[in-house]
């Protein structure tokens, strides 16, 4: 999430197995990205960045992560107000625009 300030999140760059490139923050920053996401008004760091980015995920949900996966199912049942995401590692993380928030589940294993 290349928009939210390093400030805010601790952004980390490193390289995953696969040596490709991969952003890296603490799992308390993932929440504030994803509720920058429902930002509905530009602000002076990220413009309509945080805005844009939610309505091209919500329009194509499919693209985010297939057509059958459960983020589709999520944003399917949010109807345009959650933006959801799979991750790595047993992460999903929710964007709730109506409420202004970031949820981030993690499973420990």
């Amino acid at each position: 999430m290349s928009f939210v300030p390093a400030a805010v999140c601790a952004v980390r760059s490193g390289t995953a197995g696969s040596s490709a490139p991969n952003s890296a923050l603490p799992l308390t920053g993932l929440p504030r990205a994803f509720a920058r996401l429902t930002l509905a008004t530009d602000d002076h760091e990220s413009g309509d960045a945080p805005s844009r980015i939610f309505a091209a995920i919500t329009a194509h949900p499919g693209l985010v992560s297939g057509e059958r996966r459960h983020d589709v199912a999520i944003m399917g049942t949010g109807a345009g107000d959650w933006a959801s995401k799979a991750g790595a590692e047993a992460m999903q993380a929710i964007a709730v625009r109506s409420r202004g928030i970031g949820i981030v589940v993690k499973i420990a294993d």
